[in-house]
């Protein structure tokens, strides 16, 4: 009964990367500009972005979405938000690229209400974390085979510097982070 159980039990995790650079392969994945191999395109139909326009947030198609560019939305955001005294530097991390997915068998289970439910949360989520107007980027992949989110984070402070080490931190806040994360999906 023992082994049973241990199967049964369920999982979420986040993923943080820092990047210098928007890149394009990257932006082009997410956005699914190019279909990934790993993909099935007849399920490219229930992909989704989560935007945020003005004060409302609302899901849309990522092919009817029509986004910028994901290098073009983190250069905007910097320039909106950044006020540090001097000038950026070349190899300055400028976005964070976050995973966030979960237990495979319960992701694919889910319908289509309760993965926009789930993927609300993790809105929500980031945006507590790292201030709403900071996510660029937010997708839903359900054409993979495991649903996951995408995110894309402008690390800026609430002072408008540009400090992924502040805002990431070191090995101790990623756990912390991991475990606010854990705590958050478990509903």
């Amino acid at each position: 009964m023992e082994e049973k159980s241990k199967s049964m039990k369920q999982y979420c995790t986040i993923h943080v990367d820092k990047s210098t650079t928007a890149g394009g392969s990257l932006g082009q994945h997410i956005d699914r500009k190019k279909q990934p191999k790993n993909a099935d395109p007849t399920k490219e139909h229930l992909n989704f972005a989560i935007v945020k326009e003005g004060e409302e947030v609302k899901g849309i198609r990522l092919k009817e979405a029509n986004l910028k560019p994901l290098a073009t939305r983190v250069k905007e955001r910097i320039a909106e938000g950044y006020t540090g005294k001097t000038a950026i530097r070349k190899d300055a991390v400028t976005q964070l690229n976050v995973m966030l997915t979960g237990s495979h068998d319960k992701l694919s289970a889910m319908n289509g209400k309760e993965v926009t439910e789930w993927a609300l949360e993790n809105y929500r989520f980031l945006a507590k974390e790292y201030g709403v107007q900071n996510i660029v980027g937010f997708a839903v992949h359900r054409d993979e085979r495991t649903p996951h989110i995408h995110a894309t984070i402008v690390p800026l402070t609430p002072d408008g510097r540009l400090s992924a080490r502040e805002i990431v931190g070191n090995n101790k806040k990623l756990a912390g982070l991991q475990n606010r994360y854990a705590e958050a999906m478990k509903p």
